[in-house]
């Protein structure tokens, strides 16, 4: 299991990384390892932990976002105080939570 991974349920991450055809949108139960598959140190953004249902949610809406909203996702949101990982290759934020358990 990775460091990255929270729960059994709730081990699900919501990520963004530059591709030569754009920015994608993806989720994985282990960002290590999928990041290794992108050929990426890190993603530009990432969410979670979450379930995997609340990340197939997000995901579809990032997914339906342009690439300006998303690059202002990945720049404005440190600031915004919602929990949410991020994980760029010159360091680790804070991890602030999107999806609070209800």
């Amino acid at each position: 299991m990775s460091l990255l991974c929270g729960g059994f349920m709730d081990n699900w991450w919501v990520y963004i990384v530059e591709k030569k055809t754009g920015l994608y949108v993806g989720i994985t139960t282990d960002l290590e390892n999928r990041m290794r598959q992108h050929g990426q140190p890190a993603p530009l953004y990432y969410e979670g932990p979450v379930s995997k249902s609340d990340a197939l949610k997000r995901e579809r809406t990032l997914k339906g976002w342009s690439r300006k909203k998303k690059l202002e996702l990945i720049t404005k949101a440190p600031s915004q105080g919602k929990t949410v990982s991020f994980y760029r290759s010159e360091g680790v934020l804070p991890v602030i939570k999107v999806f609070p358990k209800k």
